[in-house]
C-alpha cells in the first residue's frame, strides 16, 4: 500500500522516471522531403519570411544550416544517377523542409503537432508565358541567382509577387497532410529499431 510507505513510493517513482527518461526516444529534428516530377528549372521558390536564397553546387538553399524552416531544392534525378548509378527516365526535383525543435519531443507529441510550410515559402510552377518585360527579367534574374529579391524596389517586389500569385502553386502543407499517416508509421518503425 503506497499510503503506508509514502517515502518509498515517491522514491520509487523518482528512480523510475529517471531511468525511463533515458530509454525514451525523443525527436530533435527531421526533414520532410517532397519529390516533384518536373525539372528543377520549372520551379520557382521565394521565402515569405525574408530568408535569403543561396546556391551551392546546383542546390538552392533558403535559411541557415541547423535552423528550423530551412528549405532545400535540388535535382534528385541527377543525384541518383551520379551517386547510385540509377537511370531515371522522368525528371525529379526534391524539396526538403527542415524542422528543428527547441526541445526534443516524444513520438506521440510529433503525431499531434501541426506544421505549416506554406506560411514560410511559396513554390510555384514557373510559367514564363505569364511574365512580360521588366517582371520577366526580374523573376529570371532571381531564379538564376543573378539578383536577390531584396535588391529590387518595393514596387517591383510587389509586381513579382503578384505575377507569381497567378501561377500554379505547390501546396506543400496539403502534400504533408496527405502523407502524414505514412510518414508517422515510417518514423515509428525506425524508432522501434533503434
Amino acid at each position: 500500500n503506497p499510503q503506508k510507505n509514502k517515502t518509498f513510493y515517491e522514491g520509487f517513482w523518482d528512480v523510475f522516471r529517471q531511468h525511463f527518461a533515458k530509454y525514451t526516444k525523443r525527436i530533435k529534428s527531421f526533414d520532410l522531403a517532397f519529390d516533384v516530377p518536373v525539372d528543377m528549372k520549372s520551379l520557382f521558390a521565394i521565402s515569405l519570411t525574408g530568408r535569403q536564397k543561396a546556391y551551392y553546387k546546383g542546390t538552392q538553399y533558403f535559411g541557415s544550416s541547423g535552423n528550423t524552416g530551412r528549405l532545400k531544392i535540388y535535382d534528385k534525378k541527377k543525384e541518383l544517377e551520379q551517386k547510385q548509378g540509377v537511370t531515371i527516365l522522368e525528371d525529379r526535383t526534391r524539396i526538403e523542409y527542415t524542422v528543428r525543435l527547441e526541445e526534443p519531443i516524444v513520438f506521440q507529441w510529433l503525431c499531434k503537432a501541426d506544421l505549416t510550410i506554406n506560411e514560410d515559402y511559396e513554390v510555384v510552377y514557373l510559367n514564363q508565358e505569364k511574365l512580360t518585360g521588366e517582371i520577366k527579367s526580374a523573376v529570371l534574374a532571381i531564379h538564376h541567382d543573378y539578383m536577390k529579391m531584396n535588391e529590387f524596389t518595393r514596387t517591383t517586389k510587389t509586381k513579382i509577387k503578384k505575377a507569381l500569385a497567378s501561377m500554379e502553386k505547390l501546396d506543400l502543407d496539403h502534400a504533408y497532410r496527405n502523407a502524414r499517416e505514412k510518414i508517422m508509421k515510417s518514423i515509428n518503425s525506425y524508432l522501434r529499431q533503434v
